[in-house]
This record gives C-alpha cells, structure tokens and sequence, in this order.
C-alpha cells in the first residue's frame, strides 16, 4: 500500500504546481486576467511573474474577504 500511495502524491502535488495558476478550466463567462506586479507599481524589480485573476463581470459586486495566510490572523 505504501508503494502505491508515494507515486499518487507525487502526480498529484506535480499536477497542483504545474497547473496552479492556468486560466484553463474557467467557465467563458468569466474574465481571467494576468497582471504583472510592475505594472501597478514601477518600484517593483523581482517577484514579477504574472498573477492571476478571475472574476465574473456579470456577477452583482459583493464584499471582498482578503485573507493572508501566516501572519496569525484568524478567519
């Protein structure tokens, strides 16, 4: 059983990263975006890769629940 179980957590954490941050899979509806940190802000030099964003623009604005995870706060 043990031979069985370290191959799947392997495929499935490589799948997770690899695909962590696709805009694939999201209905059409949806508008996904990647912005880059620089572009909000020029001061910005490393960490730029892309982030994604996805949002439904006909969807009725709701509140927006910002959480960091590792600073101590609690949700």
């Amino acid at each position: 059983m043990k031979f069985f179980l370290i191959p799947l957590a392997f495929i499935f954490l490589s799948y997770n990263f690899t695909f962590a941050q696709s805009s694939k899979g999201f209905p059409k509806e949806y508008k996904v975006l990647n912005v880059k940190p620089a572009i909000t802000d020029a001061t910005i030099k490393e960490a730029d890769s892309p982030h994604l964003v996805v949002y439904n623009p006909a969807a009725k604005q709701g509140k927006l629940l910002f959480f960091m995870p590792g600073t101590g706060g609690i949700a």
